[in-house]
């Protein structure tokens, strides 16, 4: 009696012996046979990480630094258009709520077509429309006009980054899906950075406008090496069907001891109807919930700072360069936080791990407060609350794409990334709201304290309570705790 096969391998369906229609040929060695059938998962997994997935992890991380880039812009000019444009204190509030908004809307919109069309060409579509959206912003001339255009793009930024990390996601590894998915997480912390770096070197000598034509031109550029080096996801064309030479051809990249004939199997059932039902189908609902909050509270707080803090380090005291350079130093602390729970996520268990991230977020929130004023203190702290807050962003998105299936991804990740956009707005014009009615800057920060503490309490109870879909997730602990959940049908 022969083995039983293992998962992924290589086995012809059997033959009857009583079926005398389709005799074997064994003086026939290259008569076709059936299509050898394989677990997708099996198949990608059986390799180790290779050149392929690292550059599309890179190409989807440069399109996340562009996407960070734009969306950050206008942070880092707002002091330059509030004395240019003789505006009261907090009248870009509503500039910042609108581009959010238009965030929010591409999210939405993009995460269902993606999973019905595919993540490629709506990730290509978003970073063409945000390109040109930003090359339209430098034409603003008022407060009004600036809003509407900050919208439009909007559109195009909220489409590219939930299918950006999709992709990243369905493309690698299980045992390295956490490196390469805080690769790419790091392109929004990178992005955020580097326009505070550009903006310090371009706004003195070319003004606000120069900020916006790096941000046009650069994604324009990147558009062609996204079309002819990225693939589409296998994960999304084997729920597709009747795809397997295509998804042979990619496959082969990662792991070339696959034949050419295979008949890729993806053991995950298919949903039908609006995917985002199902969202809160299955135990899904309370998941769908707390990661909701999570999500709202972290971006709540990465969109106010990104937004405000280089205007309340103004206001505090600090020269124009020196409070540009305090948002870059968050950002710089973001990246090396997002480098540093991507690596942990696969030695901690990740819920337990983000409650004391958001708590100790809060705590250097807090100390903001009281070092306000003072550059260099002020700058470590940014940096370090940085660490926590962007750095947080990369647990958050984690929970979003390993714990939905591959019908689900693409929307999970746009509804979760629909919801910070709803905290970009939300929170932006509340702090403008504080700012303009006079509220000192420390006051403003010690708020900020609040949906910090928030996001702690609601990841410490989606640990213990929530119930998660099935799939590959990196790291035993947390693959356990998975598996063990649904077994017992917790709620």
């Amino acid at each position: 009696m022969s083995a039983p096969p293992q998962p992924g391998e290589l086995r012809p369906p059997p033959q009857s012996p009583h079926d005398s229609s389709s005799p074997p040929a064994p003086h026939s060695p290259h008569a076709p046979g059936p299509p050898r059938e394989l677990a997708l998962a099996a198949a990608i997994d059986a390799r180790p990480l290779g050149a392929f997935q690292l550059r599309v992890a890179l190409l989807c991380a440069l399109a996340l630094i562009l996407d960070s880039f734009d969306s950050s812009a206008v942070g880092f000019v707002a002091p330059r258009l509030s004395e240019l444009w003789h505006l009261p204190p907090g009248a870009l509030g509503p500039v910042f709520a609108w581009g959010f908004c238009g965030q929010l809307l591409g999210a939405v919109i993009a995460g269902p077509i993606a999973d019905r069309i595919g993540r490629k060409a709506v990730l290509i579509a978003g970073v063409i429309e945000f390109a040109l959206g930003a090359l339209a912003t430098t034409r603003a001339d008022s407060l009004g006009s600036l809003l509407v255009l900050r919208l439009i793009t909007g559109l195009g930024l909220g489409a590219a980054a939930p299918n950006a990390l999709a992709l990243v996601t369905e493309i690698s590894p299980a045992s390295r899906r956490s490196f390469l998915l805080s690769l790419a997480l790091c392109g929004m912390a990178l992005g955020a950075a580097t326009a505070g770096i550009v903006a310090a070197r371009l706004l003195p000598l070319y003004g606000w406008t120069s900020l916006f034509q790096v941000g046009g031109v650069l994604p324009l550029a990147l558009t062609p090496l996204l079309v002819w080096l990225l693939p589409e996801s296998p994960y999304y064309l084997a729920l597709a069907g009747n795809r397997d030479a295509a998804i042979a051809a990619i496959v082969r990249k990662i792991n070339p001891a696959v034949p050419h004939d295979s008949h890729f199997v993806l053991h995950e059932a298919r949903t039908t109807g609006l995917s985002v039902q199902h969202l809160f189908r299955d135990g899904r609902t309370l998941t769908t919930i707390l990661l909701w909050i999570v999500v709202f509270m972290n971006n709540f707080l990465i969109y106010v700072f990104a937004s405000w803090l280089p205007s309340l380090a103004r206001a505090s005291g600090l020269t124009e360069q020196a409070s540009v350079m305090s948002g870059v130093a968050m950002n710089v602390g973001g990246l090396a936080g997002t480098l540093t729970i991507g690596w942990l996520l696969n030695r901690a268990r990740i819920e337990r791990l983000m409650s004391i991230n958001y708590a100790a977020a809060a705590a250097c929130i807090g100390l903001l407060a009281l070092v306000a004023g003072h550059r260099t203190p002020m700058g470590l702290v940014a940096a370090a609350a940085g660490f926590c807050i962007v750095g947080g962003q990369m647990g958050a998105n984690a929970l979003l794409a390993y714990r939905h299936p591959t019908s689900l991804r693409a929307t999970a990740l746009s509804f979760g990334l629909a919801i910070g956009r709803v905290a970009s707005i939300v929170g932006p014009l509340g702090a403008g709201w504080i700012i303009a009615v006079g509220w000192s800057t420390r006051t403003t920060f010690l708020l900020a304290v609040i949906p910090a503490l928030c996001a702690s309490v609601a990841v410490y109870y989606l640990g213990r309570h929530a119930v998660y879909s099935p799939i590959s997730f990196p790291g035993g602990r947390n693959g356990e705790q998975v598996n063990r959940k649904n077994h017992h049908g917790r709620t």
